[in-house]
């Protein structure tokens, strides 16, 4: 009687084992997607695409249909009261299409308000963005942590002051001279003053690789692939922003670490896009370069 009370169990959880899980997501409306940015001494700049399914295939196909060409009109205006037209660019990187302003009028100043506007397909889109004062970091320089034969690999270290004022938003990215074709902000880049606030502290980079770029792509298991090599020049960029830019990426690189999938806890990107998804943000920018030598 056990044996066979004991088979009819072992049968019940082979079958539930081998159960087909089907999963009905419901459909969700394809939304305007806008990527957008102004730093400081530079002009703004604005990508559009549409959201796509979460099982949908990427491939060339699905990447052309997000792309967004057709906007009827896309401004940037300051506090100053001036206001640039951006038209359609084709650019060198995804998504290769930006919107610019032909002969800006508009560059990203410390302490100044930018509003966004885009009619695109009978809808319009408002964001408005601030960029705060810049804060500079104290120093930077490279640490040797691997020295071996083979290879020689480190990390980048930096100093940074922060006022004595609650409420400084950061997020740092890098790009190797001569390697890198744009700058790479890895996961655990945006931060706040809550634990620091108006304490100089260290902090380190590890290199991140550009998922964009497979030619400078390597083995998950490489060390190369987080560590700068003896010999790298990396410009370090620096960048302070507002509290809504700040929520963007802070839940971006959550919902990135948890890999968007639906058996993990759900994160949701906070927009700061009226009538869309997406970020219009501004950012104060301080930028070092590192020569990765050892004495």
């Amino acid at each position: 009687m056990k044996n066979t009370l004991a088979y009819f169990i072992g049968l019940i959880l082979l079958t539930s084992c081998t159960q087909e899980i089907i999963l009905e997501l419901p459909e969700m409306e394809s939304q305007i997607v806008v990527e957008g940015y102004i730093e400081t001494g530079s002009a703004p700049y604005v990508s559009l695409t549409r959201s796509i399914p979460f099982y949908q295939t990427i491939d060339e196909n699905s990447l052309a249909e997000q792309l967004v060409t057709n906007a009827d009109l896309v401004t940037v205006s300051d506090y100053n009261g001036n206001t640039d037209t951006l038209t359609l660019k084709l650019v060198a990187e995804y998504p290769f299409f930006k919107y610019e302003a032909t002969n800006p009028t508009i560059i990203g100043q410390e302490r100044n308000r930018y509003d966004l506007r885009i009619e695109v397909e009978g809808q319009v889109l408002t964001s408005s963005t601030w960029i705060p004062e810049i804060i500079q970091l104290d120093s930077t320089w490279f640490e040797l942590e691997i020295d071996e034969d083979t290879m020689q690999l480190g990390t980048i270290h930096a100093n940074l002051s922060d006022p004595d004022t609650l409420g400084n938003y950061y997020k740092f990215y890098s790009k190797r001279i001569g390697e890198d074709t744009r700058f790479i902000s890895p996961a655990g880049s945006t931060v706040d003053d809550r634990l620091v606030n108006g304490e100089s502290f260290p902090f380190f980079y590890f290199r991140s690789e550009d998922p964009l770029d497979p030619d400078t792509t390597l083995a998950p298991n490489d060390p190369r692939s987080f560590y700068w090599e003896v010999g790298d020049q990396v410009v370090v960029k620096y960048s302070t922003m507002d509290y809504n830019s700040y929520q963007f990426w802070l839940t971006k690189e959550a919902d990135e670490q948890s890999g968007g999938s639906p058996f993990s806890a759900p994160v949701t990107t906070v927009s700061n896009i009226n009538g869309g998804l997406g970020i219009w943000g501004g950012f104060g920018v301080s930028i070092d370069t590192v020569n990765c030598t050892i004495d």
